[in-house]
C-alpha cells in the first residue's frame, strides 16, 4: 500500500474516526507506508493493506478472533496485544468498528502515565488539538 492507493470506504471511514478522537491523529507514516493511529506518540492503530489493526485487552482479542473470522491475530504486531480486522470480510457495521478503535484509543491513553494523561487533558481542556 502506499498513499496514493485507493482506500476502501472502511479503512476511510476508520482513519477519520481516529482523527476524531481528543488528541488522536491518523496520518500516513512513509517510513511504515501505512496510515498510523497516534495519540501523544503513541500508537493506537494503523491501515495497512486489507487490515485495521488495533490494541486490545489480550482476553477480548482471543475472544473476538473466536467469534469472528475476520478477526485475526495482529498483522505484524504482537500476536497478544494486537488484532487485524480483514476490511473485505469485515461483518462488522461502522459502529462496531467504531468501537473497536475507542477500544484502542482508550487502553493507549490509561497506559500513559499519570503526567501524560494531565498533559493531554491540558491541551484537549485549551483547544490546542
Amino acid at each position: 500500500m502506499n498513499k496514493t492507493d485507493k482506500l476502501q470506504p472502511l479503512q476511510e471511514m476508520a482513519i477519520a474516526y481516529a482523527n476524531s478522537l481528543p488528541g488522536a491523529k491518523a496520518y500516513w507514516r512513509e517510513d511504515w507506508e501505512t496510515y498510523y493511529f497516534d495519540i501523544m506518540g503513541k500508537m493506537f492503530g494503523i491501515v495497512h493493506d486489507n487490515v485495521i489493526t488495533l490494541k486490545n485487552d489480550p482476553y477480548i482479542n482471543t475472544e473476538l478472533r473466536e467469534q469472528f473470522p475476520f478477526i485475526i491475530p495482529g498483522y505484524h504486531m504482537n500476536k497478544q496485544h494486537w488484532n487485524s480486522i480483514v476490511v473485505d470480510k469485515n461483518e462488522f457495521p461502522d459502529e462496531g468498528v467504531k468501537k473497536l478503535i475507542h477500544d484502542s484509543y482508550d487502553l493507549v491513553v490509561k497506559k500513559m502515565t499519570k503526567k501524560q494523561q494531565a498533559e493531554l487533558q491540558l491541551r484537549i481542556d485549551l483547544g490546542q488539538l
